[in-house]
């Protein structure tokens, strides 16, 4: 269980990072008229924090079929 939680903490802290490097690099690109890669880099963005996310919403939906939870 604590290998677990620990890699929940260690995917929360990518997706903070990832959420602030975007955030940042866009403002970035926008403000120097590129708001086209603005918006795509944003849109990776979310795809990764998506594909961070599936792991722990599987294992989630296994514990409720299971009654765990």
């Amino acid at each position: 269980p604590s290998s677990a939680a620990s890699d929940v903490y260690k995917r929360q802290v990518k997706v903070i990072g990832i959420s602030y490097v975007t955030e940042i690099s866009s403002n970035i690109c926008k403000e120097n008229g590129f708001a086209a890669l603005a918006s795509a880099m944003e849109i990776y963005a979310r795809i990764s924090v998506a594909g961070l996310c599936i792991p722990v919403i599987v294992t989630l939906f296994e514990m409720v079929s299971e009654g765990i939870v």
